[in-house]
């Protein structure tokens, strides 16, 4: 692993999403990979919290320490794929992946990370937040772990439907 003085003081990212454009943007979003947490450490009372809030989820595919907490990657075993060009087909696709998404992350009080283009901290590299104190981004994998969206329907049916009407109207 090369230091951190080998990311120049950037941090490394990668979102969950393939885009039409070159534009790290929703609207550009067509299709999504993962379903991606986000739960910090200082809103569980150290990482100790952190996990036992991630064991009320399946186990993910990969979990991913960021210095700060934890990242809960649930790959897909097929893509949901976002039709930009047909606004009722793609309200619908949307509402599925939006209320499996919501509900998880509601289920472990994860940030709002739900958004196909939200930045995700790369494994391997150094969280570098505090560049005094670089941390490196480590990950535990389990490579045969996928999952159907269908999988996780027990925590899409826990979210309000109202918000995911709001986010599926925002998506589309």
């Amino acid at each position: 692993v090369p230091g951190p003085d080998g990311q120049g003081g950037d941090s490394i990212h990668y979102i969950p999403a393939a885009l039409e454009r070159p534009r790290r943007l929703d609207r550009w979003a067509t299709a999504v990979g993962a379903i991606v947490l986000d739960i910090d450490d200082r809103d569980h009372g150290g990482r100790r919290g952190t996990l036992a809030a991630l064991a009320q989820l399946p186990r993910p595919t990969a979990t991913v320490i960021t210095g700060g907490g934890v990242h809960a990657a649930f790959v897909l075993r097929e893509a949901v794929h976002f039709p930009l060009g047909d606004e009722a087909v793609l309200a619908t696709v949307s509402r599925s992946y939006f209320a499996a998404a919501l509900g998880m992350q509601d289920t472990v009080a994860a940030d709002s990370t739900a958004w196909p283009s939200h930045l995700f901290r790369c494994p391997q590299t150094f969280h570098l937040k505090d560049p005094s104190r670089p941390v490196l981004v480590e990950v535990d994998v389990d490579p045969g772990r996928f999952f159907n969206l269908s999988d996780l329907g027990d925590f899409a049916s826990s979210v309000d439907l109202d918000r995911v009407e709001v986010a599926v109207t925002e998506f589309v």
